[in-house]
């Protein structure tokens, strides 16, 4: 009798661990979302995160250009170290505060690599 309890707690045990394991993984899904902030800014600060948004992005497509240029024109790749000299004399990259191009750019460098 105690070999069936304990092939029944045995079973019941891998039972348990696929469910954990199922829970687990919808979980896992589940973590992946997003919250939604909402900002209560002035008008005035409203106006300089919508520029700062617009300066980024187009920051981001000017680093990205410059990556995709070289790698299809030399067939390597251009690191953040490199990019980054083409990319100061940019003005979008002289719109922002230089410690928010330099993270943008090396967003660029982190997505393409």
């Amino acid at each position: 009798m105690p070999l069936g309890v304990s092939l029944t707690g045995f079973f019941l045990s891998a039972l348990l661990f696929r469910a954990l394991n199922k829970v687990y993984t919808i979980c896992m899904k589940v973590m992946i979302l997003t919250q939604k902030n909402r900002l209560r800014l002035s008008d005035e600060e409203h106006r300089l995160v919508k520029a700062m948004s617009y300066h980024c992005a187009r920051l981001y497509n000017v680093g990205l250009y410059h990556v995709l240029q070289h790698f299809f024109g030399c067939g390597e790749y251009l690191n953040y170290v490199k990019n980054a000299p083409q990319c100061y004399a940019n003005e979008n990259y002289r719109m922002l505060h230089t410690d928010i191009g330099q993270q943008v750019l090396r967003k660029v460098d982190h997505n393409f690599n």
